[in-house]
């Protein structure tokens, strides 16, 4: 039997070719999945969501009971943390919602007009704390200490076997304002008060920028940008890069400087802005698509020069069969070529049936 130190560096060598656009031995199975593994492991979602210790036992536990699962992506869970990066106040199971319910943003435009000559009267790092303890009732110095816990999950999946690949998670610049202001708000700012919004925003860049500099070292191996709110389809092309893509592109320049390679985690459609993603070097992406992005466009546009991962969508593992998720992802790993990590849509839903998870799995394994 191979030990969990053998298991690991078979894995990140196999996660490692993938990215690189080489052939590994076999498919690499990158997992994404939080309030699944808690159900799974028969954990209550009300401590799972708020205690990151927890959240990395259960999804190593997970893991094992799954089999064959090569990389996990984030490997802690931290509900807050979303909540911040939305700048909204989040529902946590237990609390706010019943117990077993998916802890949920609460995006009610706790951010006003004035919060903008805020920032840029005093900094966005001391406009997000004030925010964090009066808007959002964080407790400035627990959420810190939850987070930094975080950095202790590498480790822990790297002795269980695993790799943890997503360590750093970058703000997402624009998802800051368009959560904070609801993004119908914000929206209406972008065009009310341009200029305005791109000074916030490249304040906001630089405190990323500065922020996730001290995270990278040598062994980081991916970092997350992009998320939800910036996707192609709710802008005009002029829009979207002024106002998202300058912003995407500074991150990811700065990662790869840094040799991390960007994991560009695209919820929703990225259709029109793929060949943006041309701008880097062969090799060093790794794009996520949850399914809005046709993946096959992807592999057209991005496939010579990028990894690709995905896309076994929600709906198939809720509602499909065994042997339709299995067919589904082998028909994906065969058509997508080396340059292919297997995972879900973005990630898996809390109510997916197990046997389908192992389907998925297997056809990465080739079982």
């Amino acid at each position: 039997m191979k030990s969990n130190q053998e298991l690991y560096n078979e894995r990140l060598t196999r996660f490692k070719k993938a990215i690189a656009l080489e052939k590994p031995d076999k498919t690499p199975m990158q997992w994404d999945g939080d309030a699944f593994c808690a159900n799974l492991m028969g954990v209550k979602l009300s401590e799972f969501a708020v205690n990151p210790e927890l959240s990395i036992s259960t999804l190593i536990r997970s893991m094992n009971e799954l089999g064959d699962v090569d990389v996990v992506d984030v490997g802690a869970t931290y509900a807050p943390f979303v909540g911040v990066n939305n700048l909204s106040k989040m529902k946590i199971p237990g609390k706010e919602l019943p117990e077993g319910k998916l802890w949920q943003v609460d995006e009610t435009g706790l951010m006003t007009e004035e919060d903008y000559d805020i920032i840029l009267d005093k900094g966005f790092e001391a406009f997000l704390n004030n925010f964090m303890v009066n808007k959002l009732n964080l407790n400035f110095e627990e959420f810190g200490a939850e987070m930094e816990k975080f950095a202790e999950a590498p480790q822990r999946y790297k002795d269980a076997g695993y790799v943890n690949s997503g360590t750093v998670m970058p703000y997402a610049e624009l998802d800051f304002l368009s959560g904070g202001r609801t993004m119908a708000k914000f929206t209406r700012d972008l065009y009310r008060m341009p200029d305005k919004l791109e000074a916030v925003l490249e304040l906001i860049n630089e405190y990323n920028i500065e922020t996730i500099k001290p995270q990278l070292t040598p062994d980081t191996i991916t970092a997350w940008v992009g998320f939800g709110r910036g996707a192609c389809e709710f802008y005009t092309p002029k829009v979207w890069e002024r106002f998202v893509w300058k912003y995407y592109k500074k991150v990811a320049d700065v990662l790869i400087e840094n040799g991390v390679t960007v994991q560009w985690h695209m919820d929703g459609n990225y259709e029109r802005g793929l060949s943006y993603f041309r701008d880097f070097e062969k090799g060093k992406g790794l794009f996520c698509t949850d399914g809005l992005t046709d993946i096959y466009k992807v592999k057209e546009v991005l496939g010579d020069m990028m990894c690709i991962r995905g896309n076994v969508q929600a709906p198939l593992l809720v509602l499909g069969t065994p042997d339709e998720v299995y067919n589904y992802a082998n028909q994906l790993k065969r058509d997508m070529g080396p340059g292919f990590v297997m995972g879900v849509a973005c990630w898996t839903p809390p109510n997916a049936k197990v046997e389908n998870v192992k389907a998925m799995i297997a056809a990465a394994s080739g079982k």
